[in-house]
């Protein structure tokens, strides 16, 4: 593009250490989620409603899985794009 400079291959690099793994950031708001909610239930014994764990968690393990999946494509493409 016109006006801008190539990047070196520090700021690349430092530019690819910024980028935030999505994957790993929801993991861990649903960590944080099921952990709030136990914590409030019975700890505080705060009245929250009831989640059906035993039909909820195939849900969240299959969902989890799809989002590992479809980030490990997008991040294929970016790898062989870079490497040209």
């Amino acid at each position: 593009m016109a006006g801008t400079t190539p990047e070196s291959p520090e700021e690349a690099e430092r530019d690819r250490a910024r980028e935030a793994d999505w994957v790993a950031i929801l993991f861990a708001v649903l960590v944080i989620a099921v952990g709030g909610y136990f914590l409030l239930r019975d700890t505080l014994h705060i009245a929250v409603p009831d989640i059906p764990w035993d039909a909820a968690w195939p849900v969240l393990v299959i969902v989890f899985g799809l989002l590992v999946l479809l980030r490990g494509l997008a991040g294929g493409r970016t790898r062989r794009r870079r490497r040209r």
